[in-house]
């Protein structure tokens, strides 16, 4: 199946994004359809992905963490809602730079150690402003 996805499927959803990818960047900048595709995967990783699965997804494995099996699912869903003015500006004030960058101007060997990269960046934020409550009476 991995096959299929990569080299079947990946090309007729992203047509012409390895042409794209090679091209220098003065050629890129352009490159109408190029562009117009690029901003069409950025949109479907950040105004899609990021609203509407990554962050429901996120508050309600950590409600799972805090509450186990006998946790409701909703109760993540109202921290997301909570939340959601603050942490999707935030995400995207990140995502939509780097990934312009990533799938607009970065070589292909250097697309994972990239977002990568962010992604380390963005946890390290996620975990400071989402982070579990810190128990300050904890003792060592």
């Amino acid at each position: 199946w991995r096959y299929d996805l990569c080299v079947k499927l990946m090309p007729r959803i992203g047509q012409g994004a390895a042409e794209f990818a090679a091209k220098p960047i003065m050629a890129k900048l352009k490159d109408g359809p190029g562009l117009r595709n690029l901003a069409i995967q950025n949109f479907a990783e950040n105004g899609v992905n990021n609203p509407l699965l990554y962050f429901p997804i996120f508050y309600t494995i950590q409600e799972f963490l805090k509450d186990g099996v006998n946790m409701d699912p909703r109760n993540g869903l109202r921290k997301y809602a909570a939340n959601a003015h603050e942490d999707v500006p935030a995400i995207l004030s990140l995502w939509v730079p780097a990934q312009f960058i990533n799938f607009g101007f970065s070589p292909m060997w250097f697309r994972v150690p990239f977002v990568s990269l962010v992604s380390a960046v963005w946890t390290g934020y996620v975990s400071m402003t989402r982070g579990g409550e810190v128990n300050s009476k904890t003792e060592f």
